[in-house]
């Protein structure tokens, strides 16, 4: 369990950011890179010191291939529309963390994210109070996720 403790850096810190983070999204509908690329800065090295630690370089194999089909399928869903790069850059530092753990959690979150926003858009359609042109803002909900993801794989054990 020690190896985890470097990932407590960077899960600190968006746990310190995550209300700021999420007001700023649902205001402006955007993610400043003051707090994605940070929360970049510090799961890389966070990820790179933990492998050290355990020995276990499959893990990070996982982290990185999980946070490069992230950045990859990311771009592409920017260039498709409705994804912003804000969302790209924040999900890229999830999954790099949630992969170290378990390629099952960066499932989980991802699945748990597009269920609840998809939900909450709807929500919001039914209740007159969006149109189906209207954006909704997604940087809360995949920090939510997680958050959840994080606690799952704490209590299952799944890593």
């Amino acid at each position: 369990m020690i190896e985890f403790v470097p990932l407590l850096v960077p899960i600190g810190y968006l746990a310190l950011v995550a209300f700021k983070l999420s007001s700023i999204d649902f205001a402006e509908h955007r993610l400043p890179n003051h707090y994605t690329l940070r929360l970049f800065l510090l799961s890389t090295p966070a990820v790179f010191i933990a492998a050290i630690i355990s020995l276990d370089w499959q893990r990070l194999s996982v982290a990185w291939l999980a946070a490069l089909v992230t950045a990859g399928s990311g771009l592409l869903l920017v260039l498709g529309g409705g994804f912003g790069m804000g969302d790209v850059k924040l999900l890229v530092s999830l999954n790099l963390l949630l992969g170290y753990l378990s390629p099952w959690l960066v499932l989980i979150s991802n699945l748990t994210s597009v269920l609840t926003a998809a939900l909450a858009g709807f929500g919001k359609l039914l209740l007159g109070k969006s149109s189906v042109r209207d954006s909704i803002a997604f940087g809360p909900f995949l920090i939510a996720s997680f958050f959840l993801a994080t606690v799952i794989g704490l209590f299952s054990r799944v890593y």
